[in-house]
Parts: structure tokens; sequence; C-alpha cells
């Protein structure tokens, strides 16, 4: 081919008009930044069929990457629904108390990842502990939530919460009461003095440890 026809075939070129889905598709590709469609209006503008198993399958593989979700994560909020349905067909008692549980482990499992966001971990833990102690009459309630609280303190974890602190109170006086109308040691005698020091200042948390101590 001659040089002058070459040049003529080339300015052809410029009249020739790409298929609008080639220019989308290649524009995809190279800028990478065309919107794709959205998963969920893939599905429900196929077959009925299709986009009833296609969505099940979505679920499925949604449910079992949340397993593992901790708080802070996008998935989080599916874990916690799933854990209430699961708990409720189980007809399991105490389910706060279980879902509490989890949280602790939680906070064990994101301590283990290294640069992990601890701030929505413990706020989901405090959350729960709280909710839970808010309810708690029975001493068997009681006692289980300020075991979960010690169990959390004992990770390095601190936080606020007056529904805690008032179980510790309530505990701490009734305590109290017992051991002054016990016989004590000259060693328990002090002990106890010090926790009614503590409770006075309003460090139940505290006092309590102590007068677990003179208890045993």
């Amino acid at each position: 081919m001659q040089e002058k026809d070459l040049i003529k075939n080339l300015k052809s070129l410029k009249q020739i008009e790409p298929k609008k889905e080639w220019v989308s598709l290649t524009k995809q590709e190279i800028l990478g930044k065309e919107e794709r469609i959205p998963v969920l209006t893939f599905i429900f503008n196929h077959k009925p069929a299709f986009a009833s198993a296609t969505l099940f399958s979505f679920m499925v593989v949604t449910l079992v990457l949340s397993y593992n979700a901790l708080p802070g994560d996008t998935l989080f909020p599916v874990r916690k629904t799933t854990e209430r349905v699961e708990l409720m067909a189980r007809l399991e008692k105490a389910q706060d108390l279980v879902i509490a549980q989890r949280r602790i482990e939680d906070l064990k499992r994101a301590q283990e990842r290294a640069e992990r966001n601890m701030e929505p971990v413990v706020a989901e833990v405090r959350t729960t502990i709280s909710e839970i102690a808010r309810v708690a009459k029975d001493p068997e309630a009681t006692q289980q939530v300020i075991d979960m609280d010690r169990e959390i303190k004992s990770l390095g974890v601190s936080y606020d919460s007056q529904e805690v602190e008032e179980l510790y109170k309530r505990e701490v006086e009734a305590e109290l009461e017992r051991l002054k109308e016990t016989s004590l040691t000259e060693e328990q005698e002090e002990q106890l003095e010090k926790a009614i020091e503590l409770q006075e200042n309003q460090e139940y948390a505290e006092a309590y440890e102590i007068v677990l101590k003179i208890g045993y």
C-alpha cells in the first residue's frame, strides 16, 4: 500500500462511530471509574428463578462472611441480628448473658489483632454489659454480670458503666453489713476498714475486691 493510500484510509476511520457498549466497556477498563451495576439491581433485572437463587446465594455468603465480624466491621450488624435469631430459635435462656460472653470473646480476638481499632469493640462491650446490669435483680444474675466485668478488667480494658457500678454498690453494702456481724481476725478487721473507706469514697469495684478476699 502506498503512503498516500494509507493516509487516506486512516482519515476515513474518523467517520466510523463505535457502538456505545464498546465505548462504555473500554472506558471502564481504562479508567476503572465507570459505575458498575449494583448487585441487587442486577439480580432483580433477571428472571425470577435466577433472581431468587442468586439472592439466596448472596444472603448465604453474607452470613458466612459475617460470622467472624467484630464490632466496627461492616458486617457486624448482620452478625448481631443472626445471633439473636439463632438464640431465639434454640429457645436459649438468658440470651443477653450469652451475647455478653460473646462480646468478651470478641474483645479477646480484637486484642490479638495488630493495630486493631479497639474503640468500637469496647463500646459494644460496655453497651451490652450495661443493658444486662440494668435489669439484673436476682443474686445469680448480679454475680454473673460482676464476674464478666472483672474478666473484662483483667484484660486491661477499662470503661465506665453506671449500671455496673450500681451492682457493685449493692453487693458491697450487703457484704459489709454481713461482715460487721462476723467474727474477724485482726488482719480482716483492717481490710474491712479499708473496704468501708473505699465505699465512702464511692469506689465500689475496689471495695468489692477487698470484701471478696475477707469473705474467703
